[in-house]
């Protein structure tokens, strides 16, 4: 962000749209900053997230960016993403009252951040996972805004500068380009049988240039698994951050076109810091996204907490073929998920925390992982194990007891 070119914006404040107008919200502020920086060299982050913090909420409406409700979530930061570039109504905080304003916040899509604490002097913000997906959201629609604004944070970060204003704006662009590209009515089916079928029969899945997002990720995948029209399909990759992590999330969703158009994409993440000469160094870090799939998020999560496994990340896939599974979903999600660890682990990637027991030790064989999506998805089944129990075995089992299956 430029802050030293912006010729009389005190003379034309009124006359603003509102995009400059936010500018000159951001700006004030900003000003304070650097002043405030001049005089004292030494500026915290933790100062000059709190600046941001205040400014974002008077640009786009209190509750824009607050701490995490969560009394153990600490240090997560709830933002609600502002709508399109073409809704510019809805984003004018001077347009609503503080009522209005809360109640359109709570239907919008939020994320869940973290912010290092060498932000902004080295690190960008991390991007965790979807708070929520706001009201009537459409299948996949969380999982894309949350690529989008991954990968506008990381392309409007820079050293030394708070960036989530240039990140959300840069958002709204992606959003509105995105939107204007699938044209109307292109995510509005609800069934998803129609756009499965499409998504399986398109090899054209890397539609996305990956150069811009890093090196692809090591993923290494179970094999998809088919019950009542709904496919199941598990990637494992090892991750040195919650960075990394994120990182790899976005690259899948960006580049994968049969992923970014699934139902849901549910995401966890067990990952330890390291110090410098690559031991562990205390702090570790985990989370997950239900993507729309109440408590998956949290139960594959679970699973990996079960098997011990760490530094690791994994992404179930569900493309939903229009009839309910019930809780069986979430046996089947942790079967895939499950699988997937067990082969990265038998590659000999990603490792347990002081060699204790979890799911590796079951895999017997350790099979290799594939590099690359089968191009077809199986629709038989596969034989019982630990994994996947005998049918008459693992129906009609409550949520509660769904990691019975994984002991």
């Amino acid at each position: 962000m430029v802050l030293m070119c912006w010729p009389n914006h005190s003379a034309t404040a009124t006359a603003m749209p509102l995009h400059c107008h936010c500018h000159h919200h951001l700006l004030k502020s900003l000003e304070y900053r650097t002043h405030h920086h001049h005089h004292h060299t030494t500026m915290s982050p933790s100062e000059e997230l709190l600046d941001e913090i205040e400014a974002l909420n008077s640009i786009y409406g209190d509750g824009t960016l607050t701490p995490s409700p969560s009394p153990e979530d600490p240090n997560i930061y709830i933002l609600v993403l502002p709508p399109p570039d073409d809704d510019t109504a809805a984003s004018d905080p001077s347009n609503d009252n503080p009522s209005e304003s809360s109640n359109r916040l709570s239907l919008r899509l939020s994320l869940r951040l973290s912010f290092p604490p060498s932000y902004p002097a080295s690190e960008p913000p991390v991007v965790l996972a979807t708070h929520s997906a706001g009201a009537n959201a459409k299948p996949g629609a969380a999982a894309h805004a949350l690529a989008l604004f991954r990968q506008s944070v990381l392309a409007t970060f820079s050293p030394g500068t708070v960036c989530l204003f240039d990140a959300l704006e840069g958002f709204r662009a992606r959003a509105s380009s995105s939107e204007s590209s699938r044209g109307p009515g292109s995510e509005t089916a609800t069934a998803d049988e129609g756009r499965e079928e499409d998504d399986h029969n398109d090899d054209n899945d890397d539609d996305d240039d990956p150069s811009s997002l890093g090196p692809s990720p090591p993923w290494t995948l179970s094999d998809p698994y088919t019950e009542l029209r709904s496919t199941f399909l598990a990637r494992a990759a090892p991750a040195a951050s919650p960075a990394q992590a994120s990182a790899y999330v976005s690259h899948l969703l960006a580049t994968d076109r049969r992923a970014r158009a699934a139902t849901h994409n549910i995401t966890a993440w067990r990952i330890r810091a390291r110090g410098p000469d690559g031991t562990p160094a205390g702090a570790t870090f985990q989370d997950c996204d239900d993507d729309g799939e109440t408590a998956a998020g949290g139960r594959v999560l679970r699973l990996l907490q079960l098997m011990d496994a760490w530094d690791v990340v994994v992404v179930v896939t569900r493309w939903y073929g229009g009839q309910k599974l019930g809780p069986r979903r979430f046996a089947v999600i942790n079967s895939v998920a499950r699988e997937a660890v067990v082969r990265l682990l038998g590659e000999g990637v990603g490792g347990k925390a002081g060699g204790g027991g979890g799911g590796g030790g079951e895999s017997g064989g350790k099979k290799k992982g594939r590099t690359t999506e089968p191009q077809n998805h199986r629709t038989t089944e596969p034989q019982a194990t630990d994994a996947f129990p005998p049918s008459d075995a693992r129906i009609n089992h409550s949520i509660d007891q769904v990691h019975f299956f994984f002991r």
